[in-house]
């Protein structure tokens, strides 16, 4: 595998972000509110760094400032019931209507293949683009940066401008997160909002498809940080699992244990993902 542009320079913020995880589980679920987030259309600001994931289906994600990766969900990338890479998808990153070719993954295995089931707290996925796109990215948050909450943003719908809108079935669900029409939303919490299971969190917004593998920002002295992505939505459609950043830093740690090569018409990880 070649080397990775900006992968020396994210070493220590990888360290940094793993580093802070241990403090932060260790308390487990902090959740002391029921009040419902706030649901909105996103601020240019925010909507400024969303980009398309396109693959097996439509996807949001976010690229890392100064770099050639963009994170979002593995479940994006990654074929249902054999949680690898397959060459049938062809990955590619959409922004203002340009398309990034896309030259590898890294992603760790996140279904159980004999059930299609998404493993809670590892589904996130570090596409490398083949060039950036530029002007556009945010820095890595650490893992305990969620505490005060944030804001989770992705491609999608909104019945009216403070609700999302819930598709009465499971195809049109599927077909409203296809869609590509949807503009950017977002989704405010706090802190006392946020269960928290190792991980992985559970923040009360209810995206649906299409908002798969969107950011979840804070605002750190005043620069936005990327601190985990939209994994999914519980059956009542009032809830999302959010993988943490944690899981992208400990990727770059060792990227040849968990890349696929898009550029040699690999099929499986270049490392112990084979």
């Amino acid at each position: 595998m070649r080397r990775l542009i900006g992968f020396a320079s994210l070493l220590l913020v990888a360290c940094v972000v793993i580093s802070s995880q241990a403090a932060f589980t260790d308390k487990g679920s902090f959740q002391t509110s029921t009040e419902p987030a706030l649901i909105r259309h996103a601020s240019q600001e925010e909507s400024t760094h969303l980009v398309r994931v396109l693959s097996k289906g439509k996807c949001s994600g976010i690229p890392i400032k100064g770099t050639l990766y963009v994170v979002t969900a593995a479940h994006c990338v990654l074929d249902k019931y054999t949680g690898k890479f397959t060459s049938k998808y062809d990955v590619r990153v959409e922004y203002n209507d340009k398309r990034y070719d896309v030259s590898g993954v890294l992603a760790q295995e996140t279904v159980a293949p004999t059930e299609g089931k998404v493993f809670s707290g590892t589904d996130m996925a570090v596409l490398v683009l083949t060039k950036p796109i530029p002007g556009i990215g945010v820095d890595f948050g650490s893992h305990q940066d969620i505490r005060k909450g944030g804001t989770l943003i992705g491609y999608q719908p909104l019945a009216t401008k403070d609700s999302f809108y819930h598709p009465a079935s499971h195809d049109e669900l599927t077909s409203v997160g296809l869609t590509t029409t949807t503009a950017p939303a977002a989704c405010t919490f706090t802190g006392s909002q946020v269960t928290a299971i190792k991980n992985f969190w559970s923040i009360p917004c209810g995206m649906v498809p299409g908002g798969s593998g969107g950011p979840v920002l804070v605002v750190k002295n005043g620069k936005l940080l990327l601190v985990g992505v939209l994994s999914s939505v519980d059956a009542s459609l009032s809830s999302n699992g959010i993988t943490s950043v944690s899981i992208a830093a400990e990727m770059l740690l060792d990227p040849d244990r968990y890349y696929y090569s898009l550029t040699n018409d690999s099929t499986t990880a270049t490392g112990s993902n084979r």
